[in-house]
């Protein structure tokens, strides 16, 4: 069974004025988590790097993988896109058999598999129109997240302590 946990139970400050009223914040939940920064600090790297417009969503790949944040460093933390073939499979023995075998017919994985092969580390997944955190196999995003098993994983951010 996966584990899950709400991102403003594990969030440092999020009690703030800016976390209640604001909606549609499942990125800068994922980044407060991942980065253990509070929600206002979050938000407000939205709002500059990503370009967040208050009470909308954010385009998480597009701020993640600009040339400006490529190399971004938040509270001494650097991410990198886990490479695509890393989070595809190649299906069960019935799906390959029907597809043509001289194909590459990789699929994507979904949320239940990442878990599986992601247990250690700290990882801001993305999937269809939504993010949310991974860190040591549990996931920490909107109360609900974990019992979705089957949404298929669209990326994988991997968040990792900056090398001394």
């Amino acid at each position: 069974m996966l584990e899950g946990k709400t991102s403003s139970s594990v969030i440092k400050e999020y009690d703030c004025e800016l976390a209640k009223g604001e909606k549609n914040d499942c990125v800068p939940r994922a980044i407060a988590v991942a980065y253990d920064i509070s929600y206002e600090e979050a938000h407000k790297i939205c709002e500059e790097k990503f370009d967040r417009k208050p009470k909308k969503g954010t385009r998480t790949w597009i701020g993640f993988n600009s040339v400006e944040n490529k190399n971004m460093i938040i509270n001494n933390k650097i991410h990198s896109f886990v490479d695509l073939e890393k989070i595809k499979y190649e299906g069960s023995p019935r799906y390959k058999n029907e597809k043509n075998k001289l194909v590459d017919h990789k699929i994507k994985i979904v949320v239940r598999q990442l878990v599986e092969l992601y247990l250690e580390g700290t990882y801001i997944v993305l999937v269809r129109n939504h993010a949310f955190a991974l860190v040591n196999g549990v996931i920490i995003g909107n109360l609900g997240d974990y019992k979705k098993k089957k949404v298929k994983v669209e990326n994988l951010i991997e968040i990792k302590d900056v090398a001394v």
